[in-house]
């Protein structure tokens, strides 16, 4: 912000311009940054509008209410479509946003197939919903979270925050209980593995193919989550600081709800003793890192079928 105001000192309006935009497209939840723009808005309605995102973010504030109760009634009413993941808003409804282009409907395969979305802005929107205050609508919070999360292929993380929005308020709700319904029949996948680009990976391949995939990165954060949840199938990486796959694949084949899930082993060596010990832990399959998607899934398909 310091930056921003020496500019204009400068007369470098243009420059400041140019950087606050910068400034909300990184973190739209900097409400200073809003009313700075609203300072150097061109425009009434381009005034207006900063000036409405400032009292989203900040109700009480009385100086942008009072500036936006002057300048409001001057402007011709004007329908603008906002999207709720990043600073972006137009003239025009859209189904996918021309800025970070997430697709901001609950269609979810065309979601899941979607490469251009920006991961980054999307993160930083996940980011600002959960630091939300209690002043905040709970449904809203829930729905927006399970939004973002499906635009980031995380749809085991989506489906519960669907769950909780449709807890929270059960009439609007009844327009999510489809989506929940349809990410509830895909076959849970856990994959375990401390490497972010092997993780992302799977759960990419997996999501885009009728699987929810829930991605961690060692045995205990696994465990904990076996505490609550019983995967179809599990994925497990040989070599993890702290636990090792072959005893975590012991420790969750002698779980009795896990008896009979498929579990298989990831591993950069494939050598025969080490596919021996993956069979004595109780891993049913023995996978060599690097391997291409289509291998996975069709190990994946040798023991879990998508449900119809």
């Amino acid at each position: 912000m310091t930056e921003a105001v020496e500019l204009v000192k400068a007369g470098k309006k243009a420059e400041a311009r140019e950087l606050l935009r910068d400034t909300c497209r990184a973190n739209p939840a900097i409400a200073r940054a809003w009313f700075l723009r609203a300072s150097l808005a061109e425009t009434v309605p381009e005034a207006v509008g900063y000036l409405e995102r400032v009292l989203t973010l900040e109700p009480e504030n009385s100086s942008a209410r009072a500036w936006f109760d002057r300048l409001r009634p001057t402007v011709v009413e004007v329908q603008t479509y906002h999207c709720f993941l990043c600073p972006y808003e137009g003239p025009e409804e859209f189904r996918i946003c021309p800025q970070c282009h997430a697709n901001l409907t609950l269609d979810i395969q065309a979601t899941l197939q979607n490469d251009r979305v920006d991961d980054r802005q999307v993160r930083i929107a996940i980011d600002h919903f959960k630091a939300l205050g209690e002043g905040a609508d709970p449904f809203d919070v829930a729905y927006f979270l399970g939004v973002a999360e499906l635009n980031l292929r995380n749809s085991h993380a989506a489906l519960q925050h669907f769950r909780r929005a449709v807890q929270c308020d059960s009439l609007r709700g009844a327009q999510l209980r489809p989506t929940v319904t349809e990410l509830e029949r895909r076959p849970l996948i856990m994959a375990v593995d401390d490497c972010l680009t092997i993780r992302t990976m799977i759960a990419n391949t997996l999501e885009r193919n009728g699987y929810r995939c829930l991605t961690v990165t060692g045995g205990v954060e696994a465990l904990s989550y076996l505490e609550e949840i019983s995967p179809e199938f599990v994925l497990l990486d040989v070599s993890m600081p702290f636990m090792d796959g072959y005893t975590l694949c012991k420790t969750i084949k002698s779980r009795p709800q896990m008896k009979g899930t498929a579990v298989v082993m990831l591993s950069g060596r494939d050598g025969f003793l080490d596919k021996v010990k993956g069979r004595m832990s109780g891993a049913a399959d023995y996978l060599t890192k690097p391997f291409e998607p289509a291998l996975l899934l069709r190990v994946i398909r040798k023991y879990v079928h998508t449900k119809e």
